[in-house]
């Protein structure tokens, strides 16, 4: 199976007075899968008397993905984002959020 999502982003930064920084992005973008409907060959090595078998599955040749969220920097190497990333076909309705968190740390020893 072979895809291909061209996407597009838009964003911006701006300094608060404070002199942390705010990220905020919005991506859009189209998934393009080569064959939507796809089998697998299965089987229990541990199992005996358990035949193989076949399992088949389908997803949507074409998916919408939605994506928007913010960055806040902060002076001492912080990072706090939070975003969400929607997925969207004729089958498939998919939506996560996230928030993040990051923080430097030093032992003190050089």
């Amino acid at each position: 199976m072979f895809s291909a999502t061209p996407s597009l982003e838009v964003g911006s930064q701006w300094a608060l007075a404070s002199g942390a920084v705010v990220r905020p992005y919005l991506r859009g973008g189209v998934s393009f899968y080569s064959d939507a409907d796809f089998a697998m060959a299965a089987g229990f090595a541990a199992a005996p008397g358990v035949t193989p078998f076949r399992t088949t599955g389908e997803i949507d040749d074409v998916v919408g993905n939605v994506s928007v969220g913010v960055a806040l920097l902060a002076l001492n190497g912080g990072v706090v984002s939070f975003g969400y990333d929607g997925h969207f076909g004729e089958d498939l309705e998919e939506h996560s959020a996230s928030a993040r968190a990051s923080w430097p740390f030093w032992s003190g020893r050089r």
